[in-house]
Formats: C-alpha cells, sequence, structure tokens
C-alpha cells in the first residue's frame, strides 16, 4: 500500500490456527524493512551488491540481512508452524520502506492501520543481528539516536587564505573545538553525563556470557585492516560499548547514510610555509611510525600536495616533510 506520496509499505495479515490459549484473541505483530544502506565498495571477485550469489548455505547480496530477511522469515516461520499443525495466534506483518532514513512515514501508517492492526500481546522486530549460528539470539535492549548539523560561520564571504589565516580562526578548527566538548577525541568516550546510562546488572551478566561464548568473534568479524586493532581487547566491554555506552561520529558527513560507518575518512592539512625556513633544519622523506591513540591503531594513508614558496625550491618541500611527519602512518 502506499499513502500519496510516502513510502511504500507491506501489510500482510494472517488469521489464527488451531486452538491454543488466547490464540484466537492474541494478535503478533512481525516488523521488518525492505529499504537498504547504500551498496557500498569491498565486495570480492565473483561478489556484487545487485547480483545474488548462493555459496553453500550462505546468500551474498546488498541487504540480504539488513534488513531482506525479515519478510521471508516471517512467512517462512510461520509457515512452517501451520505444516507441522501447530496453533498460532493471528500475525500481522508489517515491513517499511524508509527505515534506514528515520522511519519518517511509519507512524502515518500505524496510524493508518490502527483499527486494521488491533491490539498487540507481542511485537517481534526482525532488525537485529546475531553473533553466530549456533545458539538463538535476541536482542534484550538498542539504543536511541540524538543527530544534529553543526555549522560554524565567521565571515560573511569567503577570503583568499592568504589573507585571513592566522587573523581569523579558521572555522574548521572552531568547529572541532566544539566537538571536543562532546566527545574526547583521544579515546571516543563521550563527556556529557546527560547521554550516560546507568547499565542494569542482568546486562552486565549477558555482556559476560555473550563475551565467553564468541570470544573474539566480537570484533573479528568485522573487515580490519591490517594492523588495525579495536579500541579494547577486553571482549566484555567491546560489547557494553556497543549495547549500553554512548557512542559518537563526529564529525560526520552531513549527507549520504546515517547509518553507515565509511571505510575511509579523508581530510586535508594545510600549514603556511616561509622562504626563510632551512630545508636542513628537516629530513625531507624521513617515515616513522606512531600510534594513533592509546586504544586503536589505524591504517593511515597520507599524501602530501607541495605548493612551491617563494625563494629556493626546496624549501616548501622541507616543510612538507615536516608535516606528513607529523602524521602516522
Amino acid at each position: 500500500m502506499r499513502l500519496g506520496e510516502r513510502t511504500p509499505l507491506i501489510f500482510i495479515d494472517i488469521p489464527p490456527a488451531g486452538e491454543a490459549n488466547g490464540s484466537a484473541t492474541d494478535t503478533v505483530m512481525l516488523y521488518g524493512h525492505l529499504d537498504k544502506q547504500p551498496e557500498m565498495t569491498g565486495w570480492r571477485e565473483g561478489l556484487g551488491p545487485w547480483t545474488p550469489v548462493l555459496e553453500g548455505d550462505k546468500l551474498y547480496g546488498r541487504g540480504g540481512a539488513d534488513d531482506g530477511y525479515a519478510l521471508f522469515a516471517s512467512l517462512t516461520a510461520i509457515n512452517a508452524v501451520r505444516k507441522d499443525r501447530l496453533p498460532h495466534a493471528r500475525c500481522v506483518i508489517l515491513i517499511e520502506a524508509c527505515e534506514e532514513s528515520g522511519s519518517y512515514d511509519l507512524p502515518a501508517y500505524v496510524e493508518h492501520l490502527a483499527t486494521r492492526i488491533g491490539e498487540l500481546s507481542l511485537v517481534i522486530c526482525l532488525d537485529s543481528g546475531c553473533a553466530n549460528y549456533d545458539q538463538l539470539w535476541s536482542t534484550t535492549s538498542l539504543r536511541g539516536l540524538v543527530m544534529g548539523n553543526l555549522e560554524v560561520s565567521l565571515l560573511n564571504e569567503g577570503v583568499h587564505s592568504g589573507d585571513g589565516t592566522g587573523v581569523i580562526a579558521a572555522s574548521e578548527r572552531v568547529a572541532r573545538s566544539l566537538l571536543d566538548r562532546l566527545e574526547d577525541s583521544q579515546t571516543g568516550a563521550i563527556k556529557l553525563p546527560e547521554l550516560k546510562a546507568e547499565i542494569p546488572k542482568p546486562r552486565l551478566l549477558q555482556a559476560e556470557r555473550a563475551a565467553a561464548v564468541l570470544g573474539d568473534r566480537v570484533f573479528n568479524t568485522f573487515p580490519l585492516k591490517t594492523g588495525v586493532s579495536p579500541l579494547t581487547r577486553n571482549n566484555v566491554e567491546l560489547i557494553l560499548n556497543r549495547t549500553w555506552r554512548p557512542g559518537s561520529r563526529s564529525p560526520a558527513p552531513t549527507a549520504g547514510p546515517r547509518s553507515a560507518m565509511p571505510a575511509t575518512c579523508c581530510a586535508r592539512s594545510r600549514s603556511s610555509s616561509f622562504p626563510s625556513v632551512s630545508a636542513a633544519r628537516r629530513r625531507p622523506g624521513r617515515r616513522r611510525r606512531r600510534q594513533a591513540h592509546a586504544r586503536s591503531r589505524s591504517a593511515i594513508r597520507r599524501q602530501s600536495h607541495v605548493q612551491q614558496c617563494w625563494g629556493e625550491r626546496g624549501l616548501g618541500r622541507a616543510g612538507a616533510g615536516a608535516m606528513a611527519r607529523a602524521v602516522p602512518r
């Protein structure tokens, strides 16, 4: 169905079957979504986002997990119960098409379908994950999202950097300092106590149990580059970090998918150079490594763009070499 110009929605109403306690009056909703995140890059040879490939018992293609499985899993489960002639309650399946953009159309559909949906006894949200295929996993907690765009404007119009640098603060630096009030740029920890929650004791015990079962699968299923480590090697802490502690991606692009963590971030650094700076003071091309910060290592690629400085040709390059050495490889 589709309401006006809103994104479409799939609604399926399945009557109860057999007799069980309350099955005649209970209604179970099975929820999912059919819209997808962008396909991204990194598909290995023979795989791609738009051509499904079945290898063994695994299906490869865009959105098979998030959240293309929801509708098929719902219908398969109900069909399996009926095939075994087991009773089940009335089921309604609701599949929306704008979840990845914030579910802005979902409330209108829920209100429109309120009479047909009726009173719900249970809602099953088929839009989470499982840590392995050896146990049945259930999501016990979900984090919300607080999001806003920060704009820093210091000038009524742009000026030449040769005129303004050192006279007017760089808007990027002001934005960075403001974001440092929210997040520790070295550790990623959120500083605002208002965004933190006390972790219930049962959730702590569940995190410990999950870490014991999964071991390093907590982090090693991510496509980490060589040399990149998780924020900590304590798997209990990693589970709590992604479930009960506030996380931040600041700064983040204001355009594009809201829920995606891109594989690469590219930033440009600039600094003035002067003809009186001796090239001999710096050794161009020297390389050194240093840890990006205390809790993680990053694979960093740097590109040097040298604009020839007035005066000796090598002086601008010396300054660029010093800048390059300040960034770890």
